[in-house]
Formats: C-alpha cells, sequence, structure tokens
C-alpha cells in the first residue's frame, strides 16, 4: 500500500501493474499475518478475490513481473509463504458468494467447478 491508499485501492492497482487486469470488482478475503509467513521479516497481507473468465480477461506481463498465466485452482504451481492457505480461503469466499440471494457473479457451470475444486483442496 502507498500512502493514504486504502487496501481496496491499493489491490486494485497491484492487479493492474502486475497483470493489466483493470475494471474487475474485489471482494477482501482477509487478513493474513501469521508471525513467520514470511521469512524476510513481518508481513501482513489483505487478500483479495475476483471472478474472471479467463478466456475473456487478458493478462499480460507489466511491472516487476516476468510473466503472467492462468492456472486451474487445482493445479497451481509451488506457491510461497502461507499462500496455500490464502487460495482455499479465496475459493471459500467465493463459494459463500456464489451461495447468497444476491452474489454479484455469474458463475453458470464455473460455479460447480468452485464446488469440486474446494473440495479437492480441502481435501
Amino acid at each position: 500500500m502507498e500512502a493514504g491508499e486504502e487496501p481496496l485501492a491499493a489491490a486494485a492497482r497491484e492487479l493492474a501493474e502486475e497483470t493489466g487486469v483493470a475494471g474487475l470488482p474485489l471482494w477482501e478475503v482477509g487478513v493474513f499475518g501469521k508471525p513467520g509467513r514470511d521469512p524476510r521479516g513481518p508481513v501482513v497481507s489483505v487478500a483479495h478475490v475476483t471472478w474472471a473468465d479467463p478466456a475473456a480477461v487478458r493478462a499480460a506481463a507489466a511491472s516487476d513481473e516476468a510473466a503472467v498465466r492462468w492456472f486451474p485452482v487445482t493445479g497451481l504451481p509451488l506457491l510461497a509463504f502461507d499462500h496455500a492457505e490464502i487460495i482455499p480461503a479465496a475459493c471459500r469466499f467465493l463459494e459463500e458468494k456464489l451461495a447468497s440471494p444476491h452474489p454479484g457473479i455469474v458463475a453458470g457451470q464455473d460455479g460447480e467447478l468452485l464446488h469440486r475444486a474446494l473440495a479437492r483442496l480441502d481435501g
């Protein structure tokens, strides 16, 4: 976050800077700050999630990233720090959002894919 910046604005800015993706709704998943989560020192992260169709949303490396690529949630590469905890939390958030009366997401078949992916992530 930059001075005077709110977490949601920082998340949207970072997403745009690192991937070129902008204009998608972002929702706060949670705050992650367990001591030792980052070997470089104490770090607190406010995780956000969005719902995007990778066929319709083009992401491209920008800023300090060498490459950007979509991965299925059940086929993620090795993740740094506590991201293996954050990803299932984001999936659970989306699952709850889809179950709400006014989810703000048009998921179609992807909603069922999310349910199955979450079941696999939860073991």
